[in-house]
């Protein structure tokens, strides 16, 4: 019942409510250094040939069940009535615009530099 040892169970279930169960109701049961479980030998799996055993606890808990804590039960839900369908309306046929389509913007090929260069060049001559 110490952190360390709470923290060994929680990485191996996963689940807090889990290890508190572990902790708080099945391990004062047990006030024994051994000999917590018992294994039973159910024969051999079909399909590849595997011993099955079945491992239970030597002293258990007064109340078995799930390790879940109780939640209240839900309500009742009320009895819906469907909605009444709605007509279906067609929308009133638009009046006859043109769409004018847009155009992208073309991209100015870059000046050369080499041209450029040139066209300098002989101004300063």
């Amino acid at each position: 019942n110490d952190v360390s040892a709470r923290r060994v169970l929680h990485q191996f279930f996963g689940k807090r409510d889990v290890v508190n169960t572990i902790v708080d109701t099945i391990a004062p049961l047990f006030d024994v250094n051994s000999g917590f479980t018992t294994s039973k030998s159910l024969g051999v799996r079909r399909g590849d040939n595997a011993q099955m055993v079945k491992l239970e606890l030597i002293k258990k808990p007064a109340t078995m069940g799930t390790f879940k804590s109780p939640k209240a039960k839900p309500a009742k839900a009320k009895a819906v009535k469907p909605a009444a369908k709605k007509a279906v309306t067609k929308p009133a046929p638009k009046t006859a615009e043109k769409k004018v389509a847009k155009k992208a913007p073309t991209k100015k090929a870059p000046a050369k530099k080499e041209s450029a260069k040139k066209a300098t060049k002989a101004t300063k001559k």
